[in-house]
């Protein structure tokens, strides 16, 4: 198991199992979502990142999130459209802080 290491995800043979926290900032959004087998954190904080709904789905699908702040990121529909604020929320049952 790997607690707080830095990871060449181009290197990854092995599904990944993602528990307790997630963070991504920056221009460019590094999360290797094929990779990702289960992702159940409780702590997602996205900072300067634009994801596709899908991939918002892949990371809240476990229902498990609790603080999710969103600095200067944005959830696209497949239209590049913006995702409505309401609809974020819906897939989040056990949050309790969002941060925009």
């Amino acid at each position: 198991m790997v607690y707080n290491e830095d990871i060449d995800i181009k290197t990854l043979t092995k599904p990944l199992w993602i528990t307790q926290r997630l963070q991504a900032s920056g221009d460019t959004c590094l999360i290797p979502f094929s990779k990702i087998a289960v992702c159940d954190v409780e702590y997602l904080i996205l900072e300067s990142q634009t994801i596709a709904l899908e991939e918002f789905q892949i990371l809240a699908g476990s229902g498990t999130i609790a603080y999710l702040p969103l600095t200067n990121s944005f959830i696209k529909d497949e239209n590049g459209e913006n995702i409505p604020l309401e609809d974020i929320i819906q897939v989040l049952p056990k949050l309790e802080t969002l941060r925009m």
